[in-house]
């Protein structure tokens, strides 16, 4: 899961940052870590969702 948090991370950052950082990349790969552990999985469309949420927080 860890793996699988670290991977979406990177291609959502890619996707969304202009210049993607180690820090924000850090942080997503928590968000979605975090929902892995809850709910076993995450489809591309809640990744989707949460990094758009992270993004207005910020």
């Amino acid at each position: 899961m860890f793996e699988q948090a670290i991977r979406l991370a990177k291609d959502f950052n890619l996707r969304y940052e202009v210049n993607p950082t180690s820090e924000n990349e850090i942080s997503l790969a928590k968000l979605f870590f975090q929902y892995l552990m809850e709910n076993g999985t995450i489809s591309d469309d809640m990744a989707d969702v949460l990094t758009r949420r992270m993004a207005a927080n910020e």
